[in-house]
């Protein structure tokens, strides 16, 4: 049965021990100490029975000194009250005091102090009734009664306490000795101890009201009688925690309902039945036989009813236990069955949770696209080769690998065909490794091979060729052929460390250098690559002070010339950083730093809000407006909220927002998405700045952005300016951009002219602005605002300072931009007379520039 389980086993148990008595606990866990729940009413039954016992008490108390005060002082009242109280003994009287007293002390549960006392009084009225009843059995006076108060005054002379009433005290007095002691064995003696009082007091009693001479009369009057059974009564209820008194309060089970209806019921009961049999005979009623018949029949309509009463109760509560038993079954029916259905249920989950689990910790240690351990198992397994082989002195070897040309992929076939391809070359990679070698995919398409087992340096070195040339071959996919390679970083273990991630740091600076060398080629760490990591450690260091403290950055200007008008009608702002020790730092190499640090965020707000203040210093001094430029990094984009950055600038230096210019690489297309990147460039053209499309047709051209994001200008990139002068279809394809840009009504910028006949082409093909060493390299902002003018210039720069960088914030140097040597030359080409003096280029300047690619 499903109800029958072990908490209805207790419950059950709980049951029979109320009903029997006991305690559920003490049937279950035997050696706890019997105590009863709280049951409904309980409570209101206990309180009964401590005023039962309070009241007893004080009747004994009472009639006690009732008769000393009356004996003692012979008092009139007293004997109008009751004249025998009169005739009680003055110890019998001192004993009932005694005993009514500690009686009251132990009618709840009594402090140490106050059990002490109520023993006490025990022992005296233990004492007392011994010492009544030593004459009796000895014949020897013991001279007790002397000691007790007299009235001279009084015509009644103390006499004995009679032999009966001397014994009940011994009795009484020892039950109160025992009762609520700590010992269960002890506390229940106190009940038996009660009984011979009890049963003498009862025959007294019997004797008197039916008037029968024949009984022995035990020398105790009625009024004692009635005292002694109060007395005995009280004590043997006044112990919750024993025999029929915790029956009694146990609750509504069957022997509760009978010891507290039928026991008390069934003595009163039959004495009055008794009586008046007795009285119809004394009244000529009947006679003897006649008066037995009666008795008879109403005893046996008393016993009928008492039966028929506990039947119907016993008989209620058995139906109500078989009805319950019934809905419990058919409870238990359903239960079983909706068990059974889900017990089927959880199997199948626990199937599948099996499964889940299963595949939980494939996914925790393996790769779910190529099956490879992952990141996880690599570690826990390197670290348990580095333990095993420092135990052995073996050695070992860590190769990584990094797919070439694996974005090229990605970018013409898909990420799909990217994913393939990584799966492919992984399974030929694997066919190379022995089953001991640890192969698996750190991320991306970098994976790490570990040789926990390695001969040497020569044969980790034939491992890396091996795993070379089984990827250097062609690659079907889906969707076409391509061919790609790998480079691979190679550390020995322990020649160059035992530590599990420094070991995989100074395989990736192998592997740095490896593509560095030409990519497809593996390289074996040395220690001059860490001094190089240590050493751009300490610039990104420095770096980091600069921009805090605002030390040593400065921005150049690199002025933008209309070829229409030969004004210059904008300026690019270009960071430069002057090192403490090292003096200047070309952009191309803490540019790259700043982004790999997290620093290119605050140099690109401090570079904006640098020329912006420029730009307004210079409207302040009377300058014609002039736009100034700033490269937008997409890290700025990404993690800043730029436009709210712009607004701010704006605002704090009151620059016209139409002259300042946001300049873009194609590289942002690559970190944002279209409805990103589009959204804050026209939250930007909203705001009213201009935006200008950087270095186009280098890296991530698509038309249709051209048409759906909102720039303003188009910057063409150097390498087109450079390829005008040696081929027609480069002049071609600068005329076809120049046009596409004029078609889309944006105005068309060429970077990096450097020559006159560069420039005489740029505007031939119709090109508005120019930006290069043909007109001056970037330089400070005085010389820059001097440069605008028309200003005599004989240098475009000082011997202090850098040669002009492509690189401006936050951009890093661009690709195939080298900086050459600053000292070449060049002259002012004859074309610059035309150009009007004040705000043109004055035609007698020279600038020495560096023929260099840069701006």
């Amino acid at each position: 049965m499903i109800l029958g389980g072990p908490n209805n086993r207790v419950h059950e148990a709980g049951l029979v021990a109320a009903a029997s008595g006991g305690d559920a606990r003490s049937e279950i866990c035997p050696g706890v100490a019997p105590t009863i729940a709280s049951t409904p009413g309980r409570e209101t039954r206990e309180r009964t029975l401590v005023q039962f016992v309070a009241t007893g008490a004080l009747f004994s108390v009472c009639a006690g000194a009732g008769a000393l005060v009356g004996r003692v002082y012979d008092l009139t009242a007293l004997k109008g009250v009751g004249s025998a109280l009169a005739a009680i003994e003055v110890s019998t009287a001192c004993a009932f005091i005694a005993a009514g007293v500690g009686l009251w002390y132990l009618r709840r549960a009594p402090s140490p102090q106050t059990y002490r006392l109520a023993r006490f009084l025990a022992l005296y009225v233990t004492a007392l009734g011994a010492a009544a009843l030593v004459p009796y059995i000895v014949s020897i006076g013991l001279g007790v009664d002397l000691l007790l108060p007299t009235n001279e005054r009084s015509s009644l002379w103390r006499g004995t306490m009679s032999p009966a009433a001397a014994l009940n005290f011994v009795f009484l007095g020892v039950g109160l000795c025992f009762l609520r002691a700590r010992q269960s064995q002890f506390a229940a003696l106190s009940h038996w101890l009660v009984i011979p009082p009890l049963a003498v007091a009862s025959l007294a009693i019997v004797r008197h009201a039916y008037g029968i001479d024949s009984l022995p009369s035990l020398f105790m009057g009625v009024h004692t009688a009635v005292l002694f059974l109060i007395l005995s009564l009280s004590i043997l209820v006044a112990d919750t925690r024993l025999g029929w008194t915790r029956i009694a309060l146990s609750g509504t089970t069957h022997g509760a309902l009978l010891v507290r209806w039928l026991l008390p019921a069934t003595p009163l009961v039959l004495f009055l039945l008794g009586w008046i049999r007795l009285a119809g005979e004394r009244a000529g009623l009947y006679d003897g036989r006649v008066g037995l018949a009666v008795m008879v029949l109403l005893t046996s309509a008393v016993c009928i009813l008492a039966i028929g009463l506990t039947a119907t109760v016993l008989n209620r509560r058995d139906v109500a236990r078989l009805r319950s038993e019934a809905r419990i079954a058919g409870l238990n029916s359903k239960l079983e069955q909706r068990v059974q259905e889900r017990t089927q249920r959880l199997t199948k989950l626990s199937q599948e949770l099996r499964e889940a689990n299963t595949a939980l910790e494939k996914l925790a240690y393996f790769d779910p696209l190529t099956g490879l351990a992952n990141r996880t198992l690599y570690w826990r397994e390197l670290d348990r080769v580095l333990s095993d082989n420092s135990r052995a002195g073996a050695e070992a070897a860590l190769l990584l690998l990094d797919l070439d040309r694996f974005k090229e992929v990605n970018d013409c076939f898909g990420h799909a065909a990217g994913d393939e391809l990584l799966v492919k070359v992984a399974r030929s990679l694997a066919r190379l490794l022995d089953k001991s070698d640890l192969f698996a995919r750190l991320g991306g398409d970098e994976f790490a091979v570990v040789v926990p087992r390695c001969e040497g340096r020569a044969h980790a070195e034939r491992i890396a060729r091996q795993l070379i040339k089984g990827v250097s071959d062609t690659v079907r996919l889906e969707r076409g052929e391509t061919s790609i390679g790998v480079s691979i970083g190679v550390v020995m273990m322990p020649q160059n460390g035992t530590d599990a991630s420094d070991l995989l740091r100074k395989a990736d600076l192998a592997l740095y250098r490896a593509k560095a060398e030409g990519r497809g080629r593996f390289a074996f760490f040395t220690r001059d690559m860490s001094s190089a990591v240590q050493s751009k450690l300490a610039l990104a260091h420095d770096l980091r002070r600069s921009v805090r403290q605002k030390e040593g950055l400065m921005l150049h200007y690199q002025p933008q010339v209309d070829l229409r008008s030969g004004q210059v009608t904008s300026f690019e702002a270009l960071l430069r950083w002057t090192h403490p020790t090292r003096g200047n730092v070309s952009p191309s190499e803490f540019i790259p730093i700043a982004e790999s640090s997290g620093l290119i965020c605050e140099l690109g707000a401090w570079t904006m809000r640098e020329a912006a203040v420029q730009a307004r210093a210079w409207l302040d001094m009377g300058e014609l407006p002039r736009r100034v430029a700033v490269n937008i990094s997409a890290t700025q984009i990404l993690h800043t909220d730029i436009v709210r950055e712009i607004k701010k600038v704006l605002k704090d230096t009151e620059l016209p927002r139409h002259l300042l210019s946001l300049e873009l690489t194609e590289s942002v297309f690559a970190d944002h998405s279209e409805r990103h990147l589009g959204r804050v460039l026209g939250e930007l053209k909203r705001l009213g700045v201009t935006l200008a499309l950087d270095d186009f047709g280098t890296e991530y051209s698509s038309l249709s952005r051209l048409t759906q994001l909102p720039f303003d200008a188009l910057k063409i990139d150097r390498l087109f300016v450079h390829d005008v002068k040696k081929s027609g279809r480069a002049r071609e394809l600068l005329r076809g951009i120049i046009a596409l840009g004029h078609g889309l009504g944006m105005q068309v910028c060429a970077e990096g002219a450097e020559t006159s006949e560069e420039l005489s082409i740029l505007r031939e093909l119709g090109c508005d602005t120019v930006q290069g060493f043909v007109f001056a390299r970037a330089m400070a902002a005085s010389r820059a605002l001097a440069f605008a003018r028309g200003a005599s210039i004989e240098t475009s720069h000082q011997t202090d300072e850098l040669p002009a960088s492509s690189s401006s914030l936050p951009r890093c140097a661009r690709p195939g931009r080298a900086v050459r040597d600053r000292k070449r030359r060049w002259r002012a080409p004859r074309w610059c007379v035309q150009v009007p003096a004040r705000r043109g280029i004055h035609a007698g300047s020279t600038s020495e520039c560096s023929s260099s690619s840069h701006r």
